[in-house]
């Protein structure tokens, strides 16, 4: 309001009763946007899986990603392709790529394996559509995840039929529930925009996205909506708050998007246990190469005396990662 000396315009964020602990096991999968907020909690101690097929970006090829998952059906040798030198999937996105055969097989099953496992018997699943769009090989009529930057003559662009993605969404979402009734889906927007596509048909794009996932809403009970979309649009609604190619949320965007999420999932309790997580992973960031040895090691069992600490609450953080990595500075020091 005007006088109120508050320069933006902020909204409510509904608690979720549902809440995640360190004792969950989540599964995320979408846009990039996801491992924003995937990676990070994967970092300070939440078990989770991020993006197993790799950064997916339409709604179509999420679900057909799912849908494997579920199925728990293996990848093999007639589904890759061989392009530029490397062996290819088009389910998949690009770090799966590798010279050899085996060893992207050997990644995308185990990838599978692990995701599976949550679907099955984890507690959360997130997901992030970025667009409506999708790309269709013209040879095989297949919607591909990844383009593997192979040359676009080879690619018809279409806008995915909006009836059909509720329907099979709303069959997979009841797949799932017969499969673990005790998952929660949460699902978001990203608040990329797709820049290459136009202004006008990325506001198509994601309005058809909003609907979608409003409309998979209303008709499943186990499903929710985190509006990080809107969060960016309405709330951070400045440039300033955008990194420099003018598209991607800025470091100071992600932090805050990310700091209503957690206000919004977790129990106040956990949240103060993430103070001292926050303060251990920022520890392990330091360059300790060139300090004195003695003061090094200090500091690495200060370190590890911490994460012991965490370690005697019943739910305790996984930070087995951090322990390692200051158990084997400090063993090269003595």
């Amino acid at each position: 309001m005007p006088g109120s000396g508050l320069f933006r315009t902020t909204f409510q964020i509904e608690e979720s009763i549902n809440k995640i602990s360190y004792q969950s096991h989540a599964l995320w999968t979408g846009s990039c946007f996801t491992e924003n907020l995937g990676l990070w909690l994967q970092d300070h101690g939440v078990q989770s899986v991020v993006n197993p097929f790799g950064i997916l970006y339409n709604p179509f090829s999420i679900y057909t990603s799912l849908k494997r998952i579920i199925s728990g059906k293996k990848y093999d040798d007639s589904e890759l392709e061989f392009f530029n030198g490397k062996y290819i999937s088009f389910d998949h996105h690009g770090r799966f790529s590798d010279i050899e055969r085996e060893n992207v097989l050997t990644a995308i099953n185990q990838s599978l394996q692990e995701a599976q496992n949550i679907i099955r018997k984890g507690d959360w699943l997130f997901i992030t559509f970025g667009t409506a769009a999708a790309f269709q090989k013209i040879s095989s009529g297949k919607i591909v995840a990844n383009c593997h930057k192979i040359p676009g003559t080879e690619f018809e662009r279409i806008m995915l039929p909006p009836e059909q993605m509720l329907n099979q969404w709303n069959d997979l979402i009841k797949e799932i529930k017969n499969i673990n009734s005790n998952l929660q889906i949460v699902f978001t927007l990203s608040p990329v925009r797709h820049w290459r596509d136009g202004a006008t048909e990325n506001h198509r794009s994601k309005s058809m996205l909003n609907s979608l996932i409003h409309n998979i809403i209303d008709k499943n009970d186990n499903c929710a909506y985190f509006p990080a979309y809107e969060l960016m649009m309405d709330d951070l609604r400045d440039y300033r708050f955008y990194a420099e190619d003018m598209i991607h949320p800025s470091e100071v965007a992600i932090g805050y998007i990310r700091e209503r999420f957690l206000e919004t999932y977790f129990e106040p309790k956990d949240l103060e246990t993430l103070k001292k997580v926050k303060k251990i992973v920022k520890a392990s960031l330091h360059r300790t190469e060139d300090s004195n040895p003695e003061e090094v090691k200090t500091f690495l069992k200060n370190q590890l005396s911490a994460l012991s600490g965490l370690k005697k609450h019943k739910n305790s953080p996984n930070l087995s990662h951090l322990e390692i990595l200051f158990n084997y500075k400090l063993s090269k020091l003595l």
